[in-house]
């Protein structure tokens, strides 16, 4: 074989690698726009959670109080999230602060965007459940998760509550990926989920637990084979067990060497 053709295989292998990760791209792009989208009764839901929660949070806005960590972080200008293991909580402020010494409070902005988030990711949540269910159906469904009152204190936190809303949504975004989608992708993002919302707020921990038996549930509800069942749940405890794993063994021993 001659150098020329020896350049020519090499020329015709680079371009065969570059289309198929330009095919992958391409794919991976498709299924997330896909899975971000929602269709006319989804973003009817969507509105009618917004308007919700913005007349739930209303009161505490209007309140315009600092509650309980808010007082220390207002008169002393200090973070002090990545000692609790919550790094992830301290990137916001990082990019929006003017200065290193004082934190800014961005109120009520925080908040409202939160609640923006949480509503979008309960909407994908209640599509996953309920694909031909109309938009009022959705919107009753997912709304209850606002009665949880403990959700009236995480809101009141004018620097904490964007950290805490954010975290509590990634793990209704997990499990609200598709079932088409291949179960190794699913776990990665599983996992890595999981691992950003304990690294922003840890007791998120409960949701995960709590929306795996109650996707369980459902599955039975629907009479689908137990170890059918039984095989998503073992991945997906693989898969939190992996971000829990990483989260102890590197994040929280990096943040207190």
């Amino acid at each position: 074989m001659t150098l020329h053709d020896r350049k020519k295989n090499t020329n015709k292998g680079s371009e065969s690698l570059y289309t198929h990760y330009a095919s992958l791209e391409t794919r991976i792009i498709t299924e997330a726009q896909s899975f971000f989208h929602l269709d006319k009764t989804g973003r009817y839901a969507f509105f009618a959670l917004l308007l919700f929660a913005f007349n739930y949070l209303l009161p505490i806005l209007l309140a315009n109080v600092y509650y309980n960590d808010d007082l220390a972080r207002s008169y002393f200008g200090y973070l002090g999230w990545r000692q609790d293991g919550r790094p992830l909580m301290e990137i916001p402020y990082f990019l929006l602060n003017n200065s290193r010494n004082q934190v800014g409070d961005f109120s009520p902005w925080m908040q409202i965007f939160a609640t923006g988030i949480f509503s979008y990711c309960l909407t994908l949540f209640g599509r996953k459940l309920m694909p031909k269910a109309s938009w009022f159906c959705l919107f009753t469904a997912v709304a209850c998760v606002y009665f949880n009152f403990f959700m009236l204190e995480n809101l009141s936190y004018r620097y904490d509550a964007f950290g805490m809303l954010l975290a509590l949504s990634l793990p209704f975004a997990a499990f609200s990926l598709p079932d088409k989608w291949p179960a190794t992708s699913k776990a990665l993002l599983l996992s890595l989920l999981f691992l950003c919302s304990l690294s922003l707020y840890q007791a998120t921990i409960g949701a995960y637990v709590g929306l795996l038996f109650f996707g369980a549930t459902v599955r039975i509800s629907h009479d689908e084979p137990l170890t059918n069942i039984g095989k998503e749940i073992l991945w997906q405890c693989i898969a939190l067990g992996m971000g829990a794993f990483i989260y102890k063994f590197l994040i929280v021993s990096f943040l207190t060497a």
